[in-house]
């Protein structure tokens, strides 16, 4: 869902770097969230360091429902507008490639 709101909302001359920064924030996420919860784990135990996260996890997701306008606001793209937004070109002219004699 993430991927297809960040495609649908950049413009096309950022959507490359808009997808690197969303595979960065997710992958130091993984890796911030995974040390994070084993100090927890060692130090309270693994019960309460499951429940601090899932807490944590509610209240982030919650904040992200009230304050992101995307959440609030469908985005509404007919196929077309969708196809007409892509980078790709819509058809492809070969040369000719016919001899004169």
């Amino acid at each position: 869902m993430q991927s297809t709101i960040l495609l649908l909302e950049s413009q096309p001359e950022i959507r490359g770097r808009v997808m690197g920064a969303q595979g960065t924030v997710n992958g130091l996420g993984h890796l911030i969230g995974g040390s994070e919860i084993g100090a927890i784990a060692s130090a309270m135990g693994i019960g309460l360091a499951i429940g601090i996260n899932a807490g944590a996890g509610l209240v982030l997701i919650l904040m992200v429902i009230i304050l992101t306008p995307l959440v609030r606001r469908p985005v509404r793209m007919s196929l077309d507008e969708a196809a007409d937004a892509t980078d790709a070109p819509a058809s492809v002219s070969l040369p000719e490639t016919g001899s004169n004699d």
